[in-house]
């Protein structure tokens, strides 16, 4: 469980990192994944995804620093589910820009960060039953 733990940690560093790109050089950002220039308005969209990301590394390092788990918990099957609809999001983006050599890392990334989140939340979830 420690093992989850520190890519969680870890995940908030990358996601501070892109948060603090896509917020500050939304252009910079959008290049990472298309060579396609991207339009002032769009942009803008993307400036409001790092502020999102941003909310993401709060809730994630403030739910980590609790003793009980519990709010962990919601926040992990919150990202898994946000997970799972990325790879979605990637398949279809992959599609309508026509280059996948660039979301693969993406992918990869998101595919590890679903294991782990999987592999925490079985444990959690055996540890401590399920109440409503």
């Amino acid at each position: 469980m420690k093992f989850a733990r520190i890519v969680f940690y870890l995940e908030i560093v990358l996601n501070f990192v892109s948060a603090t790109l896509a917020f500050a050089a939304p252009a910079s950002y959008v290049a990472l994944f298309t060579d396609q220039t991207i339009a002032p308005v769009p942009l803008e969209v993307v400036r409001g995804y790092g502020v999102l990301l941003y909310v993401f590394v709060w809730v994630m390092f403030r739910a980590l620093r609790q003793p009980d788990e519990n709010a962990l918990s919601f926040v992990v099957e919150g990202f898994l589910i946000g997970d799972l609809l990325e790879l979605v999001a990637l398949v279809i983006f992959s599609h309508t820009a026509g280059d996948y050599s660039k979301l693969i890392g993406t992918a990869l990334i998101t595919v590890l960060l679903a294991v782990v989140r999987i592999y925490w939340l079985i444990g959690h979830y055996r540890r401590k039953p399920v109440t409503a």
